[in-house]
């Protein structure tokens, strides 16, 4: 696909993935309409699929120097959660992005089928039983 075959959301998408943007993160950033959380992960997926060509200096990008390593980040959040001269909705929203980094939010769900069980994994989204 050459670049003047993308599309903006591509394009968008491919700039928010190089940026160290999850691929589903990138889909919603980019502009594209998804109803759920699971609708963002497919496209996601696809664009991963459609658009490697485009993303595959993005470990070249990621190791640059001046880019926050995982750990400068969770470092970051827990200064300022810790800190009481933040303001609380500060802290507040520091504590929650180290708690999702940390997988906090995330629920397993496990259900028996004949033969075995199956584990879904979910965030925010509800599973239907």
């Amino acid at each position: 696909m050459s670049e003047k075959k993308l599309t903006d959301k591509q394009r968008k998408w491919i700039l928010y993935y190089k940026q160290g943007k999850s691929a589903t993160e990138a889909v919603i950033l980019a502009g594209y309409k998804v109803k759920n959380n699971h609708v963002a992960e497919n496209i996601g997926s696809e664009n991963l699929e459609k658009l490697g060509e485009h993303i595959k200096d993005r470990e070249d990008l990621l190791d640059s120097s001046d880019i926050a390593t995982m750990q400068d980040i969770n470092r970051f959040w827990t200064k300022i959660m810790n800190n009481p001269k933040e303001e609380t909705k500060d802290r507040l929203k520091a504590s929650e992005l180290r708690a999702r980094a940390a997988g906090g939010f995330i629920d397993h769900k496990t259900v028996d089928v004949k033969g075995g069980s199956v584990v879904f994994i979910s965030g925010d989204e509800d599973i239907a039983e």
